[in-house]
């Protein structure tokens, strides 16, 4: 099924959320708000602990002319050390880098109709803060 196009001016605010595949294999999704979809939806129940969604910067190069790939940010709450806990492996597990995210967004119409969100970025982890 093809993604769906936004309407600019459809919705003041598209539904965003992210998908988070952690060091430990687990897929967690955060959203903003807290999205209860069937679980064949792309995941299921999306927690409501993204806080900042973006911003998203696609570019070829920075000011001096070097290659730069896409980069994007996604802040999330963690109040119970799920992904914090995950720091405190002694294995492979304790990693945050180079797990995988993908950011997502669709109208709140389409995504209770079942239809394909736009995917907006799929990259890797690169840094992290804690706060």
């Amino acid at each position: 099924m093809p993604e769906v196009t936004p309407v600019i001016g459809e919705s003041f605010h598209p539904l965003i959320w992210v998908e988070w595949v952690g060091s430990d294999g687990q897929r967690r999704y955060w959203a903003l708000p807290a999205l209860v979809d069937p679980d064949t939806y792309y995941g299921g129940f999306k927690q409501g602990l993204l806080l900042v969604p973006g911003p998203v910067v696609r570019a070829l190069s920075d000011e001096d002319g070097q290659y730069q790939a896409q980069t994007f940010l996604a802040q999330v709450s963690d109040p119970d050390y799920d992904v914090r806990g995950l720091l405190g492996q002694t294995d492979t597990r304790r990693f945050l880098v180079n797990t995988l995210l993908v950011l997502r967004m669709i109208s709140d119409a389409d995504r209770r109709a079942l239809l394909t969100p736009r995917t907006v970025a799929i990259g890797v982890v690169r840094a992290y803060e804690l706060g």
